[in-house]
């Protein structure tokens, strides 16, 4: 049938798992680099603290890019934007845009689009855990997508988009790559799991703040 839910899933853990391998080749090639810049880096963090936090100081962006071609098509963007209310507590708004392609068993190309936003918050429990620089982080989140109702198997739903409300908790480490930068990997579970989350539970989420 169509574009399958199975599909979209099956995308997403593959992506999931590439961009985590990406990840962590950049951060293999760059380790030696930042061990050379740990002496600067400290230094600066202590004139840091002397320095009067601003807005800019507490604002971060980031998201994460997914893409992968081939018999499915998926190319996957997430911008965010996020305050830091204490040094260890902050919250955001992600807005994200999902294109999926396939080929049917017939011949015939489908497509469809999944869009919406979400709200979130985070807190960083546990600091240089392993080694300096990586911290243990809580993350709670609610997300709602716009999805296209032909391509889900579920007759009751109305015809055309409708919305899906999703509940997201779990934690995962984050990296510091630099004053302001890091790489996160979360691992999260969905409380309103549904057969027409476009996810499965656990989902595998990797994204970079700046």
């Amino acid at each position: 049938m169509l574009l399958t839910l199975k599909s979209i899933k099956k995308v997403c853990c593959y992506g999931s798992m590439l961009v985590l391998f990406f990840c962590f080749t950049i951060n293999q090639v760059n380790g030696q680099e930042e061990q050379e810049k740990t002496k600067e880096t400290n230094s600066q963090e202590e004139q840091g603290k002397n320095k009067e936090v601003t807005l800019r100081d507490r604002l971060f962006f980031g998201g994460n890019l997914g893409l992968a071609f081939g018999s499915v098509t998926y190319i996957g963007i997430t911008p965010l934007a996020g305050y830091r209310i204490t040094p260890s507590w902050s919250a955001g708004i992600g807005v994200k845009y999902e294109y999926y392609k396939t080929s049917g068993y017939y011949g015939d190309n489908y497509s469809t689009s999944i869009y919406g936003g979400s709200v979130f918050t985070e807190y960083m429990f546990l600091k240089n855990v392993i080694t300096k620089g990586i911290s243990l982080i809580a993350h709670g989140e609610y997300e709602a997508l716009s999805l296209d109702q032909q391509y889900f198997e579920d007759p009751l739903l109305p015809h055309g988009r409708f919305i899906l409300n999703s509940v997201l908790v779990g934690g995962g480490i984050r990296e510091h790559v630099g004053l302001r930068s890091s790489i996160n990997i979360f691992i999260l579970w969905n409380l309103n799991q549904t057969k027409l989350s476009p996810y499965e539970n656990p989902t595998i989420r990797l994204s970079f703040y700046f």
